[in-house]
């Protein structure tokens, strides 16, 4: 069973690294991290914040939860 998991990595791996290499050549793809090269920051300030709104959702429901 170990050894089939371990096989199982392995071409999931190079399947992975070989779609990659595919894609590498596909403008679209490209257009795509070159968009996400340029622009981290604000994809960190809106990660964040969607961060913060579901936190905030969470301990809304957990207090929901906890009155009932």
């Amino acid at each position: 069973m170990i050894f089939f998991d371990i096989c199982m990595g392995f071409v999931v791996f190079f399947g992975t690294i070989k779609c990659i290499r595919l894609l590498r050549y596909n403008s679209r793809i490209y257009l795509f991290i070159s968009t996400l090269q340029v622009s981290p920051k604000e994809l960190f300030s809106f990660m964040f914040i969607l961060f913060i709104i579901f936190i905030d959702t969470y301990s809304n429901e957990f207090n929901v939860i906890n009155e009932i």
